[in-house]
């Protein structure tokens, strides 16, 4: 988890080593416009998107909030290529899939 990053939910945690390399802390403000509320951590930035939390449930026609898709496309350059390392040894394309879906 120190090189790759999950897809984003309704509140993510970035570290200061990706917030850094997505630009540093103003500049992910500046991108992100809509409901988002940032709160500075001591390791990093939270970034909740939307205002309320929305999980894209497909087996229930849910969908994510229009915040946590842009999110998500900022941070897509930071998933991992490999999802099995996060996940133990073993092939797992339905994670891979289910982690891009945004």
């Amino acid at each position: 988890m120190a090189n790759v990053l999950r897809s984003p939910a309704w509140i993510t945690l970035l570290g200061k080593k990706f917030v850094k390399e997505l630009g540093g802390d103003q500049a992910l403000r500046r991108q992100l416009v809509g409901s988002y509320t940032f709160r500075a951590l001591e390791h990093g930035l939270s970034v909740q998107a939307g205002a309320k939390p929305l999980f894209g449930d497909r087996n229930r026609g849910e969908h994510v909030s229009e915040e946590q898709r842009k999110l998500a496309q900022i941070m897509s350059q930071f998933y991992s290529q490999k999802p099995a390392k996060l996940f133990g040894g073993w092939d797992n394309e339905d994670t891979a899939i289910w982690m891009r879906r945004l």
